[in-house]
């Protein structure tokens, strides 16, 4: 029996893959999709997922084609079944490779038909992160060295010490201060004290007060306040966030006990 299951299960496997080989993996860049999709009907469909597929050098041209009606194909994975009538625009799929770029895989969903972006959320977001990007090359330039510390925190527009390195993949950026030392076993959930939100396109509120999970393994959220650059913990739970990466590392910055 046990040798019966398994047999099942490689064969099972096997199914997938073939399925998955059936379809194109993406192109090169995302330069390169746009073009396909302009010219694939209503869909396209690929084979995989890409891991930092969207670079940052690609930002410009992305948000360049926000404001595109032009007509294309929606992206579908090869393992989605979701099926509405219609056809995608460019802005919308160049909104959903920036999404890509935050979360640092693409594509993000089963299909880009589930993407709802906030175009001009994007374009703000672009502004302020191309600014403090500047400001942080200027002072490294000057200096004859990386950017330091000190100069990736210099802000414009009220935004305070925020890393725009790390800025680039949160869908909030805020500060905070730890209220609770967290629980919890693969997760531990601890309670932040909001006293300024700098960046938030995420298309939910934030409280005075929300949950933050950090990987347990890991080194979370530490004592006193923070920069905290958040990602969504899951999409049913809206006061709930993650650190980016899940750890100190991705989504802390300027803490001070």
């Amino acid at each position: 029996m046990k040798q019966i299951i398994i047999t099942a299960l490689c064969a099972g496997l096997s199914c997938v893959a073939a399925e998955q080989s059936r379809f194109p993996k993406l192109p090169d860049s995302p330069s390169k999709l746009i073009g396909i999709l302009k010219g694939a009907g209503d869909r396209y469909t690929i084979g995989d997922v890409r891991v930092d597929y969207v670079k940052e050098s690609d930002l410009p041209y992305l948000v360049g084609l926000l404001d595109s009606k032009e007509p294309c194909a929606f992206l579908d994975m090869s393992t989605s079944s979701i099926l509405y009538p219609g056809k995608s625009s460019v802005g919308h799929e160049a909104a959903y490779l920036i999404e890509g770029f935050w979360r640092r895989y693409y594509p993000t969903d089963l299909t880009s038909q589930l993407y709802k972006p906030d175009v001009e959320g994007i374009k703000h977001w672009y502004q302020r992160w191309s600014h403090l990007k500047k400001l942080a090359e200027e002072d490294g330039a000057a200096s004859g060295s990386p950017p330091s510390p000190s100069a990736t925190n210099r802000t414009s527009s009220g935004l305070g010490s925020v890393d725009p390195k790390l800025a680039e993949k949160a869908e909030v950026v805020l500060r905070g201060t730890r209220l609770t030392p967290g629980g919890g076993s693969k997760y531990l959930i601890c309670e932040v004290q909001v006293s300024k939100v700098y960046t938030n396109r995420s298309g939910r509120s934030i409280g005075k007060s929300i949950e933050v999970a950090a990987y347990s393994f890991r080194p979370g959220v530490p004592t006193g306040s923070s920069t905290f650059y958040l990602e969504r913990y899951n999409e049913t739970n809206t006061n709930l966030w993650r650190l980016v990466g899940g750890e100190a590392s991705t989504g802390i910055s300027h803490n001070e006990k």
